[in-house]
């Protein structure tokens, strides 16, 4: 089992990251407990990363606070109600959790508001949360946090959103979601962006919602991609989605001003379940888990730091059609209409494949036929990436050419 860590990738937010074709990563000091499901916030100083699931416990009263600074971590409090998949956020000099699930004889959904002031980790109550859920999405805009979707009682997917006043300590029922939903989004400009999500499958929706005039978008926006079980932190118009239920290596900005999707390729550890902040121009995902046959919730992801080392990436893919660690051949390359992807026998028939730009813009998706061929004539003449990935999480990358 892989070491379990938190990543940091500084990004420079330009036209030159924009651009980067591969974001590499290493790693800094690692967290206590290695935990999927947890929520993640900041206040500029420090991290806070709290519950979750870990190795030996189905849910954690943890909350861990990550110095910026000096690079340690240390323990804001243990006494939080046990859960998992909850939503946190920091409003002034306090923490605040909210939703989440536990199980206590049977599934329970906390309608707690816990207040805990970061320096002393003093844990107080606000008003009861009158529809609670798990696996919310939360954002804050002044002093009010928004809290929307998720799933509620009976396995009930919610189509809630609601505002928490941490000034007045009270709750108001905003317009209904579009579509009920297990989600997360993030506040741009005065409107709320709910990206992706899952209710029974993924989905490749952006839904908005206009603060000012309580009222929803009456059209949504189609991702090329399905996304569900990510992380998701802003940074100016741009909305970074980090892991997804199946693509776990995914690392991706929604351009709120083009409304595009840009998928950007990366050498994260695989993960969903993650939790993602941005502090000075830096981008820490920490915590999450991944898939593995036979397994729901482990083996749980490193908590370990890393940084872009460079804004300007060096091309890293070969363009021959050689053997990657003798696994793998793509012929032709250059190409005209199609390539052929010959893996070797235990693999066959296993891989999805992505196809994006040398600049990382995502451009397409499906898998690979049982006789590896992939079509690509509606491509225009230039360099592309493909990605292939396995059923085990591994990521092989090839640089392809089309005439």
């Amino acid at each position: 089992m892989m070491r379990a860590t938190i990543v940091l990738l500084s990004l420079l937010f330009n036209s030159l990251l924009l651009c980067a074709q591969n974001l590499e990563f290493q790693d800094l000091a690692n967290m206590g407990l290695a935990r999927g499901g947890v929520s993640a916030t900041e206040n500029g100083n420090h991290i806070y990363v709290s519950n979750g699931f870990s190795q030996n416990e189905f849910e954690t009263s943890l909350v861990e606070k990550y110095n910026i600074t000096t690079n340690s971590w240390s323990i804001l409090t243990n006494a939080t109600i046990a859960k998992k998949w909850a939503s946190s956020e920091i409003v002034g000099d306090y923490l605040y959790i909210i939703n989440g699930d536990y199980f206590n004889g049977q599934r329970l959904y906390n309608n707690k508001v816990e207040k805990i002031n970061t320096t002393t980790g003093a844990i107080t109550y606000g008003a009861n949360n009158p529809h609670p859920a798990r696996s919310s999405g939360s954002a804050v805009l002044g002093n009010k946090i928004y809290i929307f979707g998720g799933r509620s009682a009976s396995s009930t997917f919610s189509n809630k959103l609601l505002s928490y006043d941490t000034s007045t300590d009270t709750w108001t029922v905003l317009a209904d979601m579009p579509v009920a939903k297990e989600t997360a989004g993030e506040i741009v400009n005065g409107k709320l962006y709910v990206i992706g999500g899952f209710n029974e499958t993924s989905s490749n929706q952006v839904n908005i919602y206009d603060i000012e005039s309580n009222t929803w978008s009456n059209t949504s926006i189609t991702l090329p991609v399905s996304i569900s079980a990510h992380a998701t932190t802003v940074v100016g118009n741009n909305i970074w989605i980090i892991g997804d239920h199946q693509d776990e290596t995914f690392i991706g900005y929604f351009d709120t001003v083009t409304n595009q999707l840009v998928e950007v390729e990366n050498n994260m550890i695989p993960r969903r379940h993650a939790g993602a902040v941005v502090v000075n121009g830096k981008l820490y995902v920490m915590g999450g888990n991944q898939h593995k046959e036979g397994e729901t919730q482990s083996p749980l992801l490193s908590t370990s730091l890393a940084s872009l080392q460079s804004a300007n990436i060096p091309e890293v893919l070969s363009v021959d059609d050689q053997l990657v660690d003798g696994q793998i051949s793509v012929y032709p390359n250059p190409f005209v209409d199609k390539v052929n992807v010959v893996l070797s026998e235990n693999r066959r028939g296993n891989y999805e494949y992505h196809i994006t730009d040398i600049f990382g813009k995502f451009l397409k998706r499906g898998r690979t036929d049982i006789n590896g061929e992939i079509v690509l004539s509606e491509l225009k003449s230039g360099n592309y990436v493909l990605k292939l990935i396995g059923a085990n999480g591994e990521v092989i990358r090839k640089k392809v050419i089309k005439l």
